[in-house]
């Protein structure tokens, strides 16, 4: 489908009447928001945590990862709703998803270049992937099922960003069921399989979000 077609598929979709009216699009995000929390927490719980939530905030560079993670997922899950309402695509912003992105990879060299006072090795940590995935995947799900509910009229990118809001909530959650808290680590065995599972969230949301 060509560009001319496509802007006049969604002036349609977004003219006709809706015969179900779904719910304002800061309500159904907020339910998910809300779920996904609840559901992360009690993965953490099931995974076992290894660090307290006051030692890790006491951390000032903790902080600024997990805000960071923390904008990514309200940012990301935010515009997947707004791509699911037809006529509401133009709010949406690649640049702002492509920065945050390259800026959180960018904040963790950063902090490890500066903060790093002698090397660290990485290892091979697929543990942590499996954390990421098994509290990553229920928020994933879900997600995917709401944004079915609705008009997808860009599902590669609604995929997309439903993969990297949920995972990035995930990778908040790693945080407290990992032993290792070096910036190194999180960038490598917490960030990149976002990064990488959001890429898959490409090819997912075209098979699974497609109307």
């Amino acid at each position: 489908m060509n560009k001319e077609s496509k802007n006049n598929m969604i002036e349609e979709l977004a003219k006709a009447p809706n015969s179900k009216k779904l719910p304002a699009i800061w309500l159904r995000w907020a339910q998910w928001l809300i779920i996904s929390c609840c559901l992360v927490m009690a993965g953490i719980a099931v995974l076992g945590m290894k660090h307290s939530f006051t030692s890790l905030l006491s951390m000032w560079d903790k902080v600024i990862e997990m805000l960071a993670l923390t904008i990514l997922t309200i940012v990301a899950s935010f515009n997947a709703f707004i791509l699911s309402i037809p006529g509401e695509e133009t709010r949406f912003r690649r640049r702002t998803i492509k920065f945050l992105v390259a800026g959180i990879g960018s904040l963790l060299l950063l902090e490890y270049y500066f903060l790093q006072l002698s090397p660290i090795p990485v290892g091979i940590h697929f543990g942590c992937v499996m954390d990421i995935l098994i509290l990553g995947i229920p928020s994933a799900l879900l997600l995917f099922f709401m944004l079915s509910k609705s008009a997808n009229t860009f599902p590669k990118w609604s995929g997309y960003l439903a993969c990297i809001a949920s995972f990035s909530l995930a990778a908040m959650g790693s945080r407290y069921t990992c032993m290792d808290i070096s910036s190194i680590h999180f960038l490598v065995w917490h960030f990149f399989p976002v990064v990488i599972l959001g890429w898959i969230g490409f090819g997912l949301g075209q098979k699974v979000l497609k109307f």
